[in-house]
């Protein structure tokens, strides 16, 4: 027994050193370019190793998403979102954090360049919605609960409101002048989650 939990112990520490050093390759150069080769290489691994952990490229670039993902969302909170009592506000807050953290090349070129290319638009959504969803929906019920935002069908209005975060953030990625794009595509969403509350100050 005890050999099976070093051998278990082993194995995650050798998935997880491999999909460290994609996540890395992935970042810094893009999918297309990062050839398995380089990766075996950075990961100090055989070829072997890495197809006994993932079926395919394709399939190690997935683990790297869910991964840049959840650093996302951990890195998505702004530090003056504690501070403020109204739901909403703070919902808007972590929408304009969001956006700050999505302008890293690191982040983009994985999420938002070589997501959808990689996944597929279906797929890429799907995943994007697991991750943004609930999140929205969360912040939804709590300022319809205190009367910021006026009783809607929260589902509807949650896939709503991440198509616009999306298209704003593939804005940024896509745009020649980031940091411009940047402030226009937060004036743009901020203005629309405003509109959303019962009074536009909120």
């Amino acid at each position: 027994m005890k050999k099976d939990g070093v051998r278990a112990g082993q194995a995650a520490a050798t998935r997880a050193g491999i999909v460290a050093a994609a996540k890395r390759l992935f970042q810094a150069q893009g999918y297309a370019d990062t050839p398995i080769d380089e990766i075996v290489a950075e990961a100090g691994v055989t070829r072997g190793a890495l197809y006994h952990h993932f079926k395919d490229k394709g399939a190690l670039f997935r683990e790297v998403f869910h991964a840049v993902e959840h650093e996302l969302m951990q890195r998505a909170e702004p530090p003056d979102v504690t501070g403020e009592a109204d739901p909403w506000r703070r919902f808007r807050l972590r929408m304009q954090g969001f956006l700050d953290a999505i302008v890293a090349p690191s982040v983009h070129r994985v999420l938002l360049l070589d997501g959808p290319l990689v996944l597929g638009w279906a797929q890429w959504r799907t995943l994007e919605a697991d991750y943004g969803l609930a999140a929205i929906g969360r912040a939804l019920d709590a300022a319809m609960a205190n009367g910021s935002v006026a009783r809607a069908p929260v589902r509807a209005l949650s896939h709503l409101i991440l198509a616009a975060v999306d298209e704003a953030a593939l804005m940024i990625a896509h745009a020649a002048d980031r940091p411009a794009a940047r402030a226009e595509a937060g004036q743009a969403l901020d203005r629309f989650l405003a509109g959303i509350a019962v009074r536009p100050d909120i």
